[in-house]
């Protein structure tokens, strides 16, 4: 089990950041040490959801790179645009993850990278969208690389076709999904998340999280037209994932998710009635083998976070749109619930 113990963000979008810790003495620096559950808070423009981009675009270079097709289009949900990770590569930013520097990088560096000594798959030729970035740890390297390339024109439309290419690192390996709740929810989505859920997982997570509510967890099914969904069992008969009730689709969805070791997901509070934030903070108390990363702009995600979940377990940052970041660990939280509840209502100055 590999968890995330520390980032250093040092630059994302070409915004400089500081992390300021509450209740502790001492001047400000870039270092963040994560917990187990971390709640990321905030309000509009404070760079929440491109911290989750930049950290799932660093961990597609430390992960299984067969998954890493399927990961990229779970996490277009971020920003529900196919085209994020080419806009962020573009956009630049440069962190820590652990002990591997991740960073944007030029094109000509990316060619001396693609070398037949450092990559041992064809790759193909530049083209004017082409980004990339690369991972390093020690003399250890690793790339990853978005090609935009128009695949048909039609007049006065333009049809792209979105390629990845991942080089790993060796010996470090994150298991992670990063996504929020999806509108519309996709086909491609849909079969994208269906190859990277550890199902037999999810089906004991599902039936605990929903113990007492009359919805329960089938699993694969091919509907009437061959195309396989993910089918739940409810009161009046089978229903695929998209015909849940909104509030309920997302926590199926992150019943699914936890079926990974680490899930960021962007605004879990999304169409959810109070009483299903209190499942959200439960599942996430009881996943003890899963690290939690997650963004809200909701005071009632907040206090069911601080209200369900292991204070020693939990840490809460707050950011603002000038990249400064205010870390309270639980209990100083819990402290200055009114303080943060204050700023999550709109105080966002």
């Amino acid at each position: 089990m590999a968890h995330i113990k520390r980032i250093m963000i040092e630059e994302i979008r070409r915004r400089k950041f500081n992390v300021s810790v509450k209740g502790k003495s001492g001047g400000l620096n870039n270092e963040l040490t994560l917990s187990r559950v971390n709640v990321l808070t905030g309000c509009n423009g404070s760079f929440k959801t491109s911290i989750l981009e930049a950290l799932a675009a660093s961990l597609l270079m430390l992960t299984d790179p067969s998954r890493a097709q399927s990961l990229f289009t779970v996490a277009s949900t971020l920003r529900m645009d196919e085209f994020w990770l080419y806009r962020l590569l573009n956009d630049g930013f440069k962190l820590m993850v652990d002990d591997v520097e991740v960073k944007t990088t030029s094109i000509e560096e990316l060619i001396k990278l693609q070398q037949p000594s450092f990559s041992a798959q064809p790759l193909m030729p530049v083209n004017p969208f082409t980004k990339a970035a690369i991972a390093e740890k020690g003399n250890k390297r690793g790339f990853l690389r978005v090609d935009v390339i128009p695949v048909s024109m039609f007049p006065q439309q333009v049809q792209y076709s979105i390629n990845i290419t991942v080089n790993k690192i060796d010996g470090v390996n994150y298991d992670f999904i990063a996504l929020s709740t999806p509108n519309p929810l996709t086909p491609q989505f849909i079969g994208s998340l269906m190859k990277i859920v550890d199902y037999a997982k999810a089906i004991k997570l599902f039936n605990k999280v929903f113990e007492g509510v009359e919805i329960s967890f089938m699993g694969l099914k091919p509907d009437e037209f061959d195309k396989h969904n993910i089918v739940f069992v409810v009161k009046d008969g089978e229903r695929p994932i998209q015909y849940l009730g909104s509030g309920y689709l997302g926590l199926a969805l992150m019943v699914l998710a936890a079926s990974r070791e680490i899930v960021m997901y962007d605004n879990v509070e999304l169409h959810m009635h109070p009483w299903l934030m209190n499942k959200v903070a439960e599942l996430m108390s009881d996943t003890k083998d899963v690290q939690w990363i997650i963004t809200t702009q909701s005071s009632e995600m907040l206090n069911a976070m601080l209200n369900n979940v292991d204070l020693d377990e939990l840490l809460v940052i707050e950011s603002n749109a000038r990249g400064l970041l205010r870390i309270y660990d639980g209990r100083e939280a819990s402290r200055r619930v009114g303080e943060l509840n204050e700023d999550l209502r709109g105080n966002c100055l």
